[in-house]
């Protein structure tokens, strides 16, 4: 499976995970891009503000995520991975002080990096955002739809 996973984006695929798939597919198809506590030491239930990674502000998958004066806010389950960006080209495009502050984690929410011809699209959670706000419910649904129009337009 890693392997095929690896082949179809470096022939030009487009993956959008989540959660413990860093630790059980990514970090394998992907040495050295990404790396995770969550097997050894997995995040407890919480709730926690996200704001654009300030390198990445204009990023176009960052497109419509967030709204001036709103603050989103976005729930990872019991049990949630952090993510550890591992070389310099994969790009932080949300984040959250609050991973760093409160469990001494990564502040990073959700990561890009390009692979081949393809790319890959990773955020923290199980994506269903249940218990954040409506924000960051919006945010997580702009950000995989900005990924599906990416893909379109690379064709």
């Amino acid at each position: 499976v890693v392997s095929r996973i690896r082949d179809f984006v470096r022939r030009g695929g487009f993956l959008f995970t989540t959660d413990s798939v860093v630790g059980n597919l990514l970090m394998a198809a992907f040495p050295h891009h990404l790396r995770t506590h969550g097997k050894w030491q997995p995040l407890p239930e919480t709730i926690v503000d996200i704001q654009p990674a300030r390198s990445q502000a204009g990023h176009e998958l960052l497109e419509g995520v967030f709204h001036r004066g709103v603050q989103g806010r976005w729930w990872l389950e019991q049990a949630s991975y952090d993510i550890e960006p591992v070389r310099s080209d994969v790009k932080v495009l949300i984040e959250s002080p609050d991973l760093k502050n409160l469990y001494g984690r990564n502040p990073a929410v959700a990561v890009t990096f390009q692979y081949g011809r393809g790319r890959v699209l990773h955020v923290m959670g199980h994506y269903y955002q249940e218990a954040g706000n409506l924000a960051g419910t919006v945010s997580a649904q702009r950000l995989a739809l900005n990924f599906v129009l990416m893909r379109l337009a690379a064709d």
